[in-house]
């Protein structure tokens, strides 16, 4: 989902965010079609630098598994 341009990676137990769902969203996205595409670029809306920066999930683990930064 993140090379097709739907979210960006996280650090949360969720492997995309999605701008418009956040990371709220479980289902596998999958769709198999022999029908041509455009592809499109994967989107970055700054998820990861402002992980890099926040650690508040970090912080709120209480098994300490979320490294900061």
């Amino acid at each position: 989902a993140t090379l097709t341009g739907m979210g960006e990676h996280c650090r949360m137990s969720s492997p995309i965010l999605v701008p418009k769902y956040g990371v709220t969203n479980r289902a596998m996205w999958v769709i198999m079609t022999d029908m041509p595409l455009m592809s499109t670029k994967p989107i970055d809306f700054g998820v990861y630098d402002f992980c890099k920066t926040c650690g508040i999930c970090a912080d709120a683990c209480p098994f300490g598994l979320i490294e900061k930064g």
